[in-house]
């Protein structure tokens, strides 16, 4: 802060990149446009900016009288959203013999690229000028280097109201800091939460991080914080949507929703009939896997990429995983899944403090491992697409789509004989081959029956099932055959 001695030197300089004066006390335009300016700090000097009212060009002071409604004008040009992100900036008088000097101390900004009604100014020497292609460039780069990645930036329209400290307290703050730190820790909530880097000091309010993960509500602020489940009857988005949910909390809420939904709604767990006296559980998608692909979700996706939520899109045969934000950093398709880097590393340390992400960079690995051991063919990774990253899982459930799906089951399509006349389904048809296979081979397994139709285990079991005990079996597990109840 300047004083009676400092400013002199200040005043009597010529203008340059850090002093502006004027002796108009209500051109907010011209003010706005000087803060933008020294906030941007193109020269990249480190050092406070000045905009002096009550100052002649030569420096001679014009006889200002500091008011109260001056220094609430001058104040109010921080916050009232013209001027983003917004500015660090200090009002006071010094006053002089010859007058007082109104100063509006702005300090270089972290952020940059400033805009005042949109627009970036910045100082070429002792005039201001709109920033060009290069210069805004430069300034973005700037930003870069201060804040590398989206989750350590400051939510500007946020605060601490915004934020469940009660959340805060009880979870994430046991799960990162040491019990006896914590028990010796008397700082204020915000100082705490900025040690994590969910809150950032200078500007008083929370980073994204912040809000991703203890926000009250984080899609207000950050419109792609949320997962989009949609359960489809047949093989396209065509079909009709049997079930959806909307996964839009914070994180740490939401990541132990994810993990129950992993195990008790994308398994797909259900009978199936092994003999005709055991059946045993059929697994379509294991929850390990699943679990593991919806923690990548949150760990990896580009937050700020757009604004629409995550997808995952369950089909008659598959899930897909849709996420915004390609493969990031080290990581490219061609070392892909060997090398790894983090888009959110705070994220990430996090869930692992959390127990969410058990090691760091196995989880493709453990993935593989999960659904090979379930039957289910390999995961497919999609990055062809600049903004996306999917994953494609096929089902181990050898599915033939229900009757009134897109796919049209075709049991139901009926086929004409060659003279045109009397029609049969699909499904009679196999029906009929059915009972003369079994006729032929009594002593055939299901595996057998499939194998010799062309069809699925699932489909040979289904056509029995749909025959309402025209087909039976007797025998045990291993020594037993089919009859067909004539009649």
């Amino acid at each position: 802060m300047l004083n009676a001695d400092t400013i002199l030197p200040l005043l009597k300089d010529i203008e340059n990149e850090r002093i502006e004066r004027t002796t108009s006390k209500d051109a907010k335009e011209k003010f706005g446009q000087a803060i933008c300016a020294f906030a941007n700090d193109i020269m990249n000097t480190g050092v406070p900016g000045y905009l002096f009212i009550g100052a002649n060009d030569d420096g001679s002071l014009s006889g200002l009288k500091y008011t109260d409604a001056l220094q609430k004008d001058l104040a109010g040009m921080r916050s009232e959203g013209n001027i983003l992100p917004q500015p660090v900036m200090q009002v006071y008088k010094v006053a002089l013999p010859e007058g007082d000097v109104a100063v509006v101390e702005v300090q270089p900004s972290k952020l940059p690229p400033v805009r005042f009604h949109g627009r970036i100014w910045i100082r070429v020497g002792a005039r201001k000028a709109i920033a060009n292609e290069e210069e805004e460039r430069i300034l973005m780069e700037r930003r870069e280097f201060n804040t590398p990645n989206f989750e350590s930036e400051p939510c500007f329209s946020a605060t601490l109201e915004d934020l469940d400290t009660d959340l805060f307290r009880s979870t994430l703050l046991p799960a990162m800091v040491d019990a006896k730190e914590i028990k010796k820790d008397k700082r204020p909530i915000e100082v705490q939460m900025a040690s994590l880097g969910l809150f950032y000091l200078p500007y008083n309010c929370p980073t994204n991080a912040g809000i991703l993960l203890i926000g009250k509500n984080p899609t207000r602020f950050i419109p792609s914080a949320s997962i989009q489940y949609v359960q489809f009857e047949g093989m396209t988005k065509g079909t009709k949507v049997l079930n959806e949910r909307l996964f839009k909390n914070n994180l740490l809420t939401e990541l132990h929703n994810l993990e129950q939904f992993a195990e008790f709604t994308l398994e797909r767990k259900r009978p199936e009939l092994v003999t005709g006296f055991r059946d045993t559980n059929f697994i379509g998608y294991p929850h390990n896997a699943t679990r593991e692909l919806l923690m990548n979700i949150c760990q990896h996706r580009a937050y700020n990429g757009s604004n629409s939520p995550a997808h995952v899109y369950e089909y008659a045969d598959r899930l897909e995983f849709d996420n915004t934000g390609n493969l990031y950093g080290k990581a490219r398709p061609e070392n892909f899944p060997t090398e790894t880097d983090y888009r959110n590393p705070l994220i990430s340390s996090v869930m692992r403090a959390l127990g969410y992400v058990n090691r760091f960079g196995m989880g493709i690995g453990l993935v593989a491992d999960e659904l090979k051991s379930n039957g289910n063919p390999p995961a497919e990774y999609i990055f062809t697409e600049p903004s996306s990253f999917k994953v494609i899982v096929k089902s181990a459930d050898p599915y033939v789509k229900p009757i009134g799906t897109d796919a049209g089951t075709q049991d139901e399509t009926h086929v004409e004989t060659q003279d045109g006349t009397h029609p049969k389904s699909i499904r009679e048809q196999r029906q009929a081959r059915l009972i003369d296979l079994i006729h032929r081979h009594p002593t055939y397994t299901m595996e057998e029956m499939a194998g010799e139709m062309g069809i699925s285990r699932t489909t040979v079991y289904r056509l029995i099932k749909s025959m309402n005990g025209k087909v039976k079996y007797r025998g045990d597990q291993y020594h037993g055959e089919w009859t067909v109840i004539e009649g």
